[in-house]
């Protein structure tokens, strides 16, 4: 009797040593999968982070790659935009015009250059005599007024503006009728006539 229950006694510890073991190798693998997948996931971010750190490198790299190309005129550009442009050595000393009356003159699709950088300025072969005020021819008053005067190819006035006067306020009217009435020759650059900017001064004495 005794030694059945010894041999029952030893058969239950066998058991529960088997049964401990077997809980013991099961933790083990868990805690193994799980540090595996741990360091699977560790990997795979710092690879991860090596692909980002390529990828902008590449980018900084892409950037600094730039192709610098000379600006050419197209087709729809102005003259004048097209001509400073190109630097042709040829018009280098053109003075185009941009600045009358405060701002940009309306100048359309022909060239219209200042008179000092044409070949040939404009003189005048048709004048008119501006009428002398009465009151100032009265009273004595002597004076001038001073255009700048936009002329055709042709020679015709096309536009005029007001550049100085003295005394102001007496001559500047009749002083625009008779310059819209002058006729200029052709301003010519290259041998070509030209539109142009000049100054035209129109003198009131007595004499």
């Amino acid at each position: 009797m005794k030694s059945s229950r010894k041999l029952i006694i030893a058969f239950l510890l066998a058991v529960v040593v088997n049964a401990g073991g077997l809980l013991l190798m099961s933790q083990i693998n868990l805690l193994d999968e799980s540090y595996k997948k741990v360091a699977k996931s560790e990997k795979s971010s710092i690879i991860l982070q090596q692909e980002k750190k390529k990828r902008k490198k590449n980018k900084k790299r892409v950037k600094k790659k730039k192709n610098y190309k000379r600006h050419v005129p197209t087709p729809n550009m102005s003259p004048q935009k097209a001509l400073s442009n190109l630097n042709l050595p040829g018009v280098g000393g053109i003075d185009l015009i941009g600045d009358m009356g405060g701002g940009n003159v309306g100048l359309g699709t022909d060239l219209i250059l200042k008179e000092d950088a044409v070949d040939e300025p404009p003189r005048v072969i048709g004048r008119v005599a501006p009428r002398y005020p009465v009151s100032a021819e009265r009273r004595g008053i002597e004076g001038y007024v001073v255009f700048k005067l936009q002329l055709s190819k042709e020679g015709t006035v096309e536009k005029v503006w007001l550049k100085d006067s003295s005394p102001q306020g007496v001559f500047e009217a009749v002083a625009e009728q008779a310059i819209r009435r002058y006729r200029f020759s052709p301003a010519r650059y290259q041998g070509q006539p030209v539109a142009v900017i000049c100054k035209q001064k129109i003198i009131f004495n007595l004499d």
